[in-house]
């Protein structure tokens, strides 16, 4: 009888013993590792770039013109904290008052970021066009604690909680459109042009990660000597399977030969779908080792679950009215409608004109509903012949402060 009690009491031990080893290692994702995607298309771009030989922003660009090469790449930073208003009062040498306005107003939590940035590149031959590009989007953490060690430097025997806790999506998408016009119905209406637009997205594959993750760093001081200590621990979850695909549709109709409408449908049935996630513990990850990929990988623990990321649906519908050759006339309106059931209008009003042949201005002003705010939009260039370099900077409200953000473009086109 004895014997059957201790065999009990060791089988019971040993089993919580094992389920509390099991417990240390997740078997499926956080409920809170999904993030809303908000950016899809060029966030600068205009429906009503279809007059230029270029194909960087809209699926009816390939309408017009016979080739085209583009390359282009776009970054933009949004915080909940600071807005355009800022940019004056602290983009000029920083007094220690100023330091320490700015780390009140980032407050306890510090600053949520949210980072993007897409590159690529197209091609146009007639009708057709062909894209790839990469994108990425996500959103953290700019601590209180990182934000005083950069304005302020290291504090001796200090330790800060820099704490990012990212969530992050970096994905490829590869595109094929073709914009073509009905003779036929051209004629009957008495239009100058009427064409239609499709483009098909298709995303081969790229990165999800999420991180809870606690960095601290000290800088230590002792008699012997100065040096700085770094630990990272927390949480990561990685998937390096990623497919998804979208569809863009849009209309071109030319009443005569200074005014263009143009609308369009993008993003429709898209979707990223996200597998075959892995589990890191950070604090046990080598320190001071480059590893392989799949050094790495073989660290990883298999853990259940998928994330399927809905890319945002945009409706467009634009104007331009060529006044002068040189100087045109721009205005468009779009809705976005989000995976979190959330949707959006905007408004913009801009111009768009060319200063002795050579150089290429832009300027433009939007509204957007969520915010109740405008935001603006001003790019420069370099236009010879064939051959265009532009550069653009924009700034459009953000929750509390603004998304502030540049785009550099060069395009061959004829």
């Amino acid at each position: 009888m004895k014997n059957k009690i201790a065999l009990s009491v060791f089988i019971l031990v040993l089993l919580g013993q094992l389920t509390i080893s099991m417990a240390q290692l997740p078997n499926a994702l956080p409920s809170d590792s999904h993030f809303v995607l908000s950016v899809f298309t060029d966030p600068t771009g205009f429906l009503t770039t279809t007059g230029i030989r270029g194909i960087r922003s809209s699926v009816l660009a390939t309408r017009q013109g016979i080739f085209g090469l583009d390359l282009g790449a776009g970054f933009s930073l949004d915080n909940d904290t600071f807005g355009l208003g800022n940019i004056g009062k602290y983009g000029t040498e920083l007094t220690d008052e100023l330091k320490d306005e700015i780390i009140a107003l980032a407050g306890e939590d510090g600053i949520k970021i949210k980072p993007y940035l897409g590159a690529g590149t197209n091609l146009q031959i007639g009708i057709f066009g062909f894209g790839a590009r990469v994108i990425s989007d996500g959103e953290g953490y700019l601590s209180r604690d990182l934000l005083e060690l950069i304005l302020k430097g290291n504090q001796l025997n200090r330790t800060y909680n820099l704490d990012p806790n990212l969530k992050l999506a970096v994905f490829g998408d590869a595109k094929a459109q073709v914009a073509f016009r009905v003779p036929l119905l051209t004629r009957v209406l008495k239009f100058q042009d009427l064409a239609f637009g499709v483009a098909y997205h298709h995303i081969p594959g790229g990165v999800y990660a999420t991180v809870d993750s606690d960095v601290t760093y000290t800088a230590v001081y002792t008699e012997e000597e100065a040096k700085n200590t770094t630990q990272l621990t927390g949480d990561l979850y990685l998937s390096q399977k990623g497919i998804g695909s979208a569809l863009d549709v849009g209309i071109l109709v030319r009443p005569n030969k200074k005014l263009y409408l143009a609308a369009s449908l993008d993003g429709i049935k898209g979707e990223v779908k996200w597998t075959d996630f892995k589990y890191y513990d950070l604090s046990k990850l080598p320190e001071d080792k480059e590893m392989t990929p799949e050094e790495f990988a073989a660290l990883g623990t298999p853990v259940a679950g998928e994330i399927t990321q809905t890319l945002p649906l945009t409706l467009r519908i634009g104007a331009r009215y060529d006044l002068l050759n040189w100087f045109k006339l721009v205005a468009e309106a779009s809705q976005t409608s989000l995976q979190d059931k959330s949707s959006h209008y905007n408004i913009t009003l801009g111009t768009d004109l060319t200063l002795l042949w050579l150089f290429p201005l832009k300027a433009s002003v939007s509204y957007d509903s969520r915010y109740n705010r405008a935001g603006y939009s001003l790019g420069a260039g370099l236009k010879l012949l064939f051959l265009e370099a532009a550069a653009e900077a924009f700034a459009k409200p953000s929750r509390n402060g603004d998304e502030l953000g540049v785009g550099v473009s060069a395009r061959l086109a004829f």
